[in-house]
């Protein structure tokens, strides 16, 4: 009976070292899960900042991207505006042309009527002076 109680005695002793060592392992993986949540918990601020810093430059490159736009049509606008411009002023020394040729042509005819008249009106002149005489 001795040696049952002996033995039971090295038994609980045992037991209460496995519970020890058990009790420390329980300690250290509960000391280990908390680490492991507090790391989460960063990652999970650090990953919710780089999303918010995506978003914030995904947005700023919208921002340019409208405003790049708007340039290319405000450049393309004025290439077809300054076009048309050159254009009209062409059509318009195109039309001053056509009317300085015709206004240099109707001097000429006018010039010439004038000529005509200036010799008609002396030959006439010539004809009444001869007949007077």
């Amino acid at each position: 009976m001795q040696e049952q109680i002996n033995y039971l005695s090295r038994q609980e002793l045992a037991d209460n070292h496995q519970k020890h060592d058990i009790q420390l392992i329980i300690d250290r993986l509960a000391l280990e899960r908390d680490d492991l949540r507090n790391k989460l918990e960063q990652l999970n601020r650090t990953y919710d900042n780089c999303v918010m810093e995506i978003s914030r430059e995904r947005a700023q490159m919208d921002s340019h991207n409208k405003h790049h736009t708007k340039l290319i049509v405000f450049k393309i606008l004025h290439q077809k505006l300054e076009g048309m411009i050159n254009a009209r002023k062409q059509d318009a020394m195109n039309e001053f042309y056509t009317y300085c040729r015709f206004d240099e042509k109707c001097h000429d005819t006018l010039r010439q009527f004038v000529n005509v008249l200036d010799r008609l009106g002396k030959y006439k002149m010539r004809i009444a002076l001869k007949q007077w005489y």
